[in-house]
C-alpha cells in the first residue's frame, strides 16, 4: 500500500494537508486523514494519471510522411531490420511487456504514410506522434481547461479510443487510450 501526502499552502504557511492511500488493483484513492479543510472533492482517475500529473504513459506510435512509402519501408527493412506488419505494408509493430503487468503486452506502431495524407491535418508537419494515456476523456478535459487546442472528435475502436490536440507549433498529436491488452498466447 502506497501513501501520498498533499499540502495546501498560502505563501510559506501550510493551511491544510491530505493523506491519501492507494488500495488494490484499481488504485482507488482513499482519504485517510484530512485536516484544515471543510470540504474536499476527489474525482476518480484511472491509474492516478491526473493526480500525479502523469498524463502520458508511453509512446503509442510514430507516424511520418514519405514520397514513396513502400520503397522507404523496403529500405528500413533491408538496412535496419524493421519488419512490416504484413507483406506490402508500410506499418511495423513493436511489441513490449507492460512494466506493472509483465504478463500483458503492449505495442508501439511505426508507420509511413503517403506524402499527401490528410490524416495529419490540420498540421502541415511531416510527422505525428501518438502518446498512450490512461484516461483520454480526463486528459482532454484538463488540456481544454489549460487552453490547449483540442479536436472535438473522439474515435473509438476495439483497440482503444483516440483524440487529438495541436501543440504550440502546429503539430498534430494523437492521444490513445488503449483497451486492456490481454496476454499473448
Amino acid at each position: 500500500m502506497n501513501a501520498q501526502v498533499f499540502y495546501l499552502s498560502v505563501g510559506e504557511k501550510i493551511v491544510a494537508w491530505l493523506r491519501l492511500e492507494v488500495h488494490g488493483k484499481g488504485n482507488a484513492l482513499i482519504p485517510t486523514e484530512l485536516e484544515g479543510l471543510r470540504s474536499f472533492y476527489l474525482s476518480s482517475v484511472s491509474n492516478q494519471s491526473l493526480v500525479t500529473d502523469k498524463r502520458v504513459t508511453g509512446i503509442g506510435g510514430i507516424f511520418f510522411k514519405a514520397k514513396d512509402p513502400k520503397k522507404l519501408m523496403d529500405w528500413y527493412e533491408k538496412h535496419l531490420s524493421v519488419k512490416p506488419e504484413q507483406k506490402g505494408s508500410t506499418t511495423a509493430m513493436f511489441q513490449w511487456r507492460e512494466d506493472e503487468h509483465p504478463g500483458n503486452f503492449g505495442q508501439t506502431v511505426w508507420a509511413i504514410f503517403p506524402h499527401d495524407t490528410r490524416y495529419f491535418d490540420p498540421s502541415s508537419s511531416p510527422f505525428m506522434i501518438n502518446f498512450r494515456v490512461s484516461n483520454l476523456k480526463e486528459v482532454l478535459d484538463q488540456l481544454r481547461k489549460e487552453g490547449v487546442r483540442v479536436d472535438d472528435k473522439i474515435e473509438e475502436y476495439d483497440y482503444g479510443k483516440f483524440g487529438w490536440i495541436i501543440d504550440p507549433e502546429g503539430n498534430r498529436i494523437e492521444l490513445w487510450e488503449p483497451t486492456r491488452v490481454s496476454p499473448h498466447p
